[in-house]
């Protein structure tokens, strides 16, 4: 599957939830049907792997996304930051 379809998806898909059009359960089933780890795994892309992890493990006890991590995410999807691990460590560190 095309890098830029995938993150496509998951801009769509964040963008849902946080305009609450679809919950978090949703936003996960909606993932599973559309991606798998091995369509992520075929691209070494920091911010295609985040995003697609932040959802897929996003209902567990041990990895609490929050929404402002998945603000963060959307932005840098849609090109109004370039993502960076440090700015996203940053934002989880400073809502827990």
């Amino acid at each position: 599957m095309e890098k830029n379809f995938m993150l496509r998806i998951l801009e769509d898909l964040i963008g849902s939830y946080l305009c609450s059009d679809i919950n978090r359960e949703q936003m996960y089933l909606k993932l599973i049907e559309l991606l798998s780890p091995a369509d992520i795994a075929e691209y070494e892309d920091e911010l295609l792997n985040e995003s697609y992890f932040a959802i897929y493990h996003l209902n567990e006890k041990f990895c609490k996304v929050t929404d402002s991590e998945f603000h963060y995410l959307r932005d840098c999807l849609n090109g109004k930051y370039k993502f960076s691990r440090a700015e996203r460590d940053r934002i989880i560190k400073s809502k827990c």
